[in-house]
């Protein structure tokens, strides 16, 4: 099988680009396919290794491409503030997202020699 570089109607679509030209989105990205559940900005941001305010611009970028979901906290009635907001995967991205890391787990070419 011969590997052809989209060109035309194939080109890649922009909200890969938007990912994967961005180490933090991907990294978000990683960490959100990895997790059991829903997580906040505050526990993402230590595995990003960034600040949570930039996880926070990322995160809402990724909502706006569709790619996370966010929901609204609950409050438990006894800790003080806003309950933070929790992101998930959306379900349309996250087949595509699978795959995309399972293929970047993968050597491009020969491994060299040890």
């Amino acid at each position: 099988m011969t590997a052809r570089i989209p060109t035309g109607a194939e080109e890649v679509h922009p909200s890969w680009l938007a990912v994967l030209s961005d180490p933090v989105r991907l990294n978000l990205l990683r960490c959100l396919c990895e997790a059991e559940g829903p997580m906040t900005s505050r526990e993402l941001a230590p595995k990003a290794h960034t600040s949570e305010r930039t996880v926070r611009r990322h995160l809402d970028a990724l909502v706006e491409l569709g790619l996370t979901e966010q929901r609204s906290g609950q409050s438990d009635g006894e800790t003080p503030g806003r309950p933070a907001t929790a992101f998930s995967l959306s379900s349309s991205a996250r087949e595509a997202l699978v795959t995309l890391f399972d293929l970047l787990r993968r050597p491009l070419g020969p491994s060299p020699p040890s």
